[in-house]
């Protein structure tokens, strides 16, 4: 999938808990959707190559409601929600994971706030494509 060319358009990223909330019917997830649109005409969505990929690890490893919450996310992304999937270009994958591994190296984080980064793509992710 190419990497979208826009000029002046606002762009957003939804993260994993928030298409999660969208489709549990968190009224404050459904009301912020609600709220953006409402306010910037036009805005796209794009959902991440690591929201992805957590949503399709949760439609197979979670349980009860949140499992088929991550899975039905994955169905609606675009149909129900207007959202982009979005990815990088192959380069563009390497260099995140080598800016993440720089963060990592020159220790720009405490020893404990890297405990809590269970991937450290998704660190650097969102910079590299524009979206906000």
């Amino acid at each position: 999938m190419a990497v979208p060319t826009v000029v002046n358009q606002s762009l957003f990223a939804a993260d994993t808990n928030f298409l999660i909330d969208l489709e549990a019917e968190t009224s404050s997830a459904q009301d912020g959707l609600d709220v953006i649109r409402a306010r910037i005409p036009g805005v796209s969505i794009y959902v991440p190559p690591t929201v992805i990929d957590e949503l399709a690890w949760g439609s197979e490893n979670w349980t009860g409601d949140k499992q088929v919450w991550a899975t039905n996310a994955l169905i609606n992304l675009k149909t129900k929600w207007g959202f982009q999937p979005l990815d990088f270009i192959p380069a563009g994958h390497g260099i995140v994971e080598i800016n993440a591994a720089n963060i990592i190296a020159a220790k720009l984080l405490p020893e404990e706030e890297l405990e809590r980064v269970l991937d450290p793509v998704k660190m650097t992710e969102p910079g590299g494509s524009g979206v906000d």
